[in-house]
C-alpha cells in the first residue's frame, strides 16, 4: 500500500503494483507498512481517495503461476515441480485462496476498503494512471518481457477456463472482464 495525504494506492498482487512503485514515489506516495499488500483498519483511510489496478483474471492467474514457479515461493513448496494442470486443480479445490494474497480474488481486496476504490485497468497502463495521480512521464516496467500470448492461450484449456471462471467469477463480473480467453490482452508499454 502506498499513501500520500489525499490518496491511497491499494496494491493487489500481480496487477503491476511493483512496476508502479517508482511512478507513485515520484508523485509523493510513500510505502505504508512492511509489506505493500497490508490491509489497515478502516480509520486509516480517513477521507483519502482510494485507487487500485485490476487485471484480467486469466492473465493474472498465469502471471501468479509464473511468479510462483520462477521464485520458488516458500508458501508453495515444490510447486515448481508440478504442472500447470495440478495448479488449476488446486485452485478448483480452493485450498490456497484463503491463505495466499497472490491468488486471492481482486474483489476481496477492493471489498475491504471503507469506500469504493477507483479501479484502473492493468491493460490500459500507463494511460489510465495520469488522470488519477498526474502526468506519468515514463512508466517503469519491472517485468521487462512481454507475455507470450500464444503460450498463455494454450494454457487456458477448457478445464482451466472452467476453473478460473468459477474461482474468479466475481472478478470477471464486477470488474467487467470477459470470460472469453481470446479477450485477454496485455498492456501497451511505453
Amino acid at each position: 500500500m502506498y499513501v500520500r495525504d489525499d490518496m491511497v494506492f491499494l496494491a493487489i498482487p500481480k496487477t503491476g503494483s511493483m512496476s508502479l512503485r517508482r511512478a507513485l514515489k515520484s508523485h509523493g506516495f510513500v510505502k505504508h507498512g512492511r509489506h505493500h499488500y497490508v490491509e489497515p483498519d478502516r480509520e486509516f483511510y480517513g477521507e483519502r481517495r482510494v485507487f487500485a489496478v485490476v487485471r484480467n483474471p486469466y492473465s493474472r492467474a498465469i502471471s501468479a503461476w509464473d511468479h510462483i514457479v520462477s521464485k520458488h515461493c516458500p508458501g508453495f513448496p515444490h510447486l515448481n515441480e508440478r504442472p500447470w494442470g495440478w495448479f488449476i486443480e488446486s485452485l478448483a479445490s480452493r485450498k490456497w485462496l484463503a491463505k495466499s494474497t497472490l491468488l486471492r480474488p481482486q474483489t476481496r481486496f477492493l471489498k475491504r476498503c471503507p469506500r469504493p476504490a477507483t479501479a484502473l485497468s492493468y491493460e490500459e497502463l500507463p494511460d489510465c494512471l495520469s488522470p488519477v495521480i498526474g502526468s506519468v512521464e515514463k512508466f517503469p516496467t519491472r517485468n521487462r518481457g512481454q507475455r507470450d500470448r500464444t503460450r498463455d492461450l494454450e494454457m487456458l484449456t477448457e478445464r482451466a477456463v472452467k476453473v478460473l471462471s468459477a474461482v474468479y467469477s466475481k472478478d470477471f463480473q464486477r470488474l467487467g472482464y470477459s470470460t472469453d480467453p481470446e479477450q485477454m490482452i496485455e498492456p501497451r508499454r511505453t
